[in-house]
């Protein structure tokens, strides 16, 4: 939880430096990978981007200038140990809804006013009446690694005008080792999607796992699964059976 609270004082602080043109090569047409944390995400084209390493847990900076807004990718370790420790009055499963939980419980008593939790996996914050951040975040639970997506934003407007981009952005959140899109249909006899959906359509009416217009005409992934329960045995996470006792 303190890389969640240290992610959000970053972002009110974060600069240009902090996308230089000097970052690793882990982003390949607006496609961030990891390797390490074995997930890839679609982030938003038009926006400055950087893997560069800066705290523990961070993945990937986004800022976007007009409207101005600034995202940040996380994982965290959700094994057995970690969810030993988290509130009571949440679950202590690997899941999507315990982890927002434990996230919306941490906030509210650090003193954020927390908003309700809407699709089951995100929800909108700030800190006090005289807020100067609008924040919004969301998770996406890939086996015990909890993937968090956090948009800030100087005005609620702000962070409503970037709200499309953000929900393309948590949605396209997926395994590495999993398929592509492409890959999938191809598997399955079917073609790959060859019709763009008209970005101006609403969320609303466009179908729920079909593929969505990204800014610029890329076509983002269809909808991962948001819960991808137990990693197979190659996927580099480790899954702990037991539960010890919570470590302080």
């Amino acid at each position: 939880m303190k890389r969640v609270l240290v992610a959000i004082a970053s972002l009110a602080a974060v600069g240009a430096s902090a996308c230089s043109p000097t970052a690793r090569a882990a982003i390949d047409e607006d496609t961030f990978t990891s390797r390490e944390a074995d997930v890839r995400m679609v982030a938003p084209r038009g926006w400055r981007k950087s893997d560069q390493p800066s705290y523990p847990g961070i993945l990937l900076w986004m800022i976007h200038e007009k409207p101005p807004g600034q995202m940040l990718l996380t994982v965290e370790d959700i094994g057995a140990p970690s969810r030993a420790c988290w509130p009571k009055t949440c679950g202590h499963d690997a899941t999507v809804a315990d982890f927002v939980c434990v996230l919306s419980t941490r906030l509210k008593d650090a003193g954020f006013t927390v908003g309700p939790v809407e699709d089951g996996r995100w929800f909108d914050y700030q800190q006090g009446k005289n807020a100067t951040r609008f924040l919004r975040q969301g998770v996406v639970v890939l086996g015990h690694h909890a993937f968090t997506l956090i948009l800030a934003a100087p005005t609620t407007n702000d962070r409503a005008t970037n709200a499309r981009i953000f929900d393309r952005a948590l949605r396209s959140v997926r395994p590495l080792s999993s398929p592509s899109p492409e890959e999938t249909a191809s598997s399955a006899g079917a073609p790959p999607p060859a019709a763009l959906i008209d970005a101006g359509i609403p969320d609303a009416e466009l179908p729920p796992d079909g593929p969505r217009l990204l800014d610029g005409g890329e076509v983002a992934p269809a909808v991962a699964p948001i819960d991808a329960g137990a990693p197979p045995p190659d996927a580099g996470v480790p899954v702990v059976e037991e539960v010890p006792p919570c470590r302080a």
